[in-house]
């Protein structure tokens, strides 16, 4: 998959649903920046990243700066609730 399909595909699951809180730029060498509105910094993610890996590194940004964008909320809760699961699958 190349760096454009792979921002499209975290900005859907971002929820930006042709929103414009959010935008990728694929031009940085290995990386992906996402620039959120409200946001002064990018945020980067590397393009060898999982899907998942790299969404939850912008949700947690975007959570961080005080917003509720998209699915961002849902998508920490999401991993919240996997680490509760595995850490009960391994105390049993």
């Amino acid at each position: 998959m190349n760096k454009k399909d792979k921002a499209q595909k975290i900005l859907t699951y971002l929820g930006s649903n042709g929103e414009d809180w959010i935008a990728a730029d694929c031009s940085p060498s290995g990386k992906i920046a996402y620039i959120v509105n409200g946001i002064q910094r990018k945020i980067y993610t590397y393009t060898d990243c999982n899907l998942t890996d790299s969404s939850r590194v912008v949700a947690q940004a975007v959570i961080d700066a005080d917003f509720d964008y998209g699915n961002c909320k849902n998508i920490l809760k999401d991993e919240q609730d996997e680490k509760c699961v595995l850490k009960n699958w391994i105390i049993s």
